[in-house]
């Protein structure tokens, strides 16, 4: 009885299928069949080992320079200069807090034979400072038209007067002592 029914069911589905002229009936009608009889297998996608990629990847950067005027060098070497000297600030600071570099009436460190610092430091930090100094000296100089002697002379008598003194008011931020090799 059932697999008459089945038959029946299909018999009257076809029948139905092919007695209307309507072309969209047809197509669902044809749709609801692979529906009903389309249902596949699933599909193993595991491997038994795990994929391998190779992969050669070369990146080349290349870095132009645009043509620069001598004015434009100037000022590049300046701001280098600049950031030179605000990268060791702190350390300079430090080290004026602890009397072991002061600054002289020409404008320049002066280190002051004080423990607790490694010496050979201290003598390459005033070293590097003092020349960087002279360099934004000289282009002051240049600018103003001036000696450098009296730029010097200008930026001894600012710095002495600003140089950090124990109990002022003027405080330094606070530093940590590199440590003494």
């Amino acid at each position: 009885m059932n697999l008459l029914w089945k038959w029946m069911t299909w018999k009257r589905l076809a029948k139905g299928l092919f007695a209307e002229r309507n072309s969209m009936n047809r197509l669902f009608y044809f749709l609801g069949l692979m529906l009903l009889g389309g249902c596949a297998p699933s599909v193993k996608l595991t491997t038994p080992q795990p994929l391998q990629v190779d992969i050669h990847m070369t990146l080349d950067v290349n870095q132009h320079e645009a043509a620069t005027n001598p004015k434009n060098t100037a000022d590049d070497d300046q701001s280098k200069v600049l950031r030179r000297r605000d990268n060791r600030s702190a350390e300079l600071w430090g080290m004026k807090n602890d009397g072991v570099v002061v600054e002289n009436a020409r404008g320049y460190l002066d280190p002051v034979g004080k423990s607790g610092w490694d010496p050979a430091y201290v003598q390459r930090l005033v070293a590097e400072e003092n020349q960087d100094r002279r360099v934004l000296y000289e282009a002051q100089a240049r600018a103003d038209a001036r000696p450098v002697a009296s730029i010097e002379a200008e930026a001894g008598r600012r710095l002495t007067q600003q140089a950090y003194v124990a109990g002022s008011t003027n405080t330094p931020p606070v530093t940590a002592k590199p440590a003494v090799q």
